[in-house]
C-alpha cells in the first residue's frame, strides 16, 4: 500500500530511438522494464523527472487488491451420518442358476470357453441374403 507521500510511476513506452540522456533518467526513477511500477518519494526532484519524460511514464493510482483477499473463506463440513433405520427385509435374495447342470466344479470347466451364440464376425452372406441382393420379398 503507498504511503502518504509516495507516487506510483509505471513505465509505459520503450526508449528506443530516443536519447541516451532520456533512457537514463527512467533508470534513475528505478524503472528497469516496460510495464515496470515504481513507487518513489512525492519530492519536487521525482516530480521534475515525471515531467521531463511524460512520453515514457505515467503516474499510477493505489496498487489494486490481491484478487485472493477478495475470496471468502469456507469450511467444508461433512454432515453428520442419519441414524440408520433397522430394516427387516434389505438384504436381497440371489436366484440360482437357470441351468440343469449345476455349479461345475471340475478345473476343466472353469478353462472351458463359453458356448458362441452369436455368428461370427467373419461370416459370408450368400447372394440373395440381406438387403443389398435378393428381391423386395426377401428384404422383409
Amino acid at each position: 500500500m503507498a504511503e502518504k507521500g509516495t507516487i506510483r510511476v509505471k513505465w509505459v513506452r520503450s526508449g528506443i530511438g530516443f536519447t541516451k540522456h532520456q533512457k537514463e533518467m527512467i533508470r534513475n526513477l528505478g524503472l528497469h522494464r516496460l510495464h515496470q511500477v515504481a513507487e518513489r518519494a512525492d519530492t519536487p526532484s521525482v516530480r521534475g523527472l515525471v515531467a521531463k519524460l511524460p512520453h515514457f511514464v505515467e503516474i499510477v493510482g493505489e496498487k489494486p487488491a490481491s484478487a485472493w483477499a477478495s475470496i471468502p473463506e469456507y469450511k467444508i463440513s461433512y454432515p453428520s451420518p442419519a441414524p440408520q433405520e433397522e430394516a427387516v427385509d434389505s438384504q436381497v435374495e440371489v436366484a440360482a442358476p437357470a441351468n440343469d447342470e449345476g455349479p461345475r466344479s471340475s478345473p476343466e470347466a472353469a478353462t472351458a470357453p463359453a458356448e458362441a451364440t452369436a455368428a461370427p464376425d467373419h461370416a459370408i452372406e450368400a447372394p440373395g441374403d440381406g438387403p443389398t441382393g435378393g428381391t423386395a420379398e426377401d428384404v422383409k
